[in-house]
């Protein structure tokens, strides 16, 4: 791969393609699926779909909705591709050095950021974790 974002393009394998600027403002889930596709590699559609849920356990527009939740607690230099590292964390609970070597980083890094995430979203759970109880009765 050449990066060059200083004009919004870079090369991937002699294909130019545009760089996602992502806004802490508004979460897309193209955002999501451009850093997933570094992880699991480009692929159609429907298939890119069904290996980002088994890899993350959520889809991008979900994925999306959990980095609006946590945007207010997060640092300004936390990126969308941490996240989807404390997912793959969440949904594996593989080891660090296979998760690490997977996503390209050292495990210190990958420890560094994903249970960062984690934490985040932990302070928010009051968001996530619904309290309501509905309680069925049969007579």
């Amino acid at each position: 791969m050449n990066y060059d974002t200083s004009n919004g393009l870079f090369r991937r394998d002699n294909r130019l393609s545009i760089v996602i600027t992502f806004s802490k403002k508004m979460a897309h889930p193209s955002a999501f699926k451009f850093a997933a596709e570094l992880i699991i590699g480009e692929c159609g559609e429907a298939e890119f779909r069904r290996k980002y849920i088994t890899h993350f356990g959520i889809d991008p527009v979900v994925t999306s909705k959990v980095w609006d939740l946590i945007k207010p607690v997060i640092s300004h230099k936390t990126k969308p591709s941490h996240l989807l590292w404390a997912l793959l964390l969440l949904k594996t609970y593989n080891s660090e050095e296979i998760l690490s070597s997977l996503v390209g980083r050292t495990p210190k890094t990958f420890r560094k950021h994903a249970w960062y995430i984690i934490e985040s979203i932990s302070k928010q759970a009051k968001e996530v974790v619904s309290r309501e109880i509905t309680l069925i009765s049969y007579n």
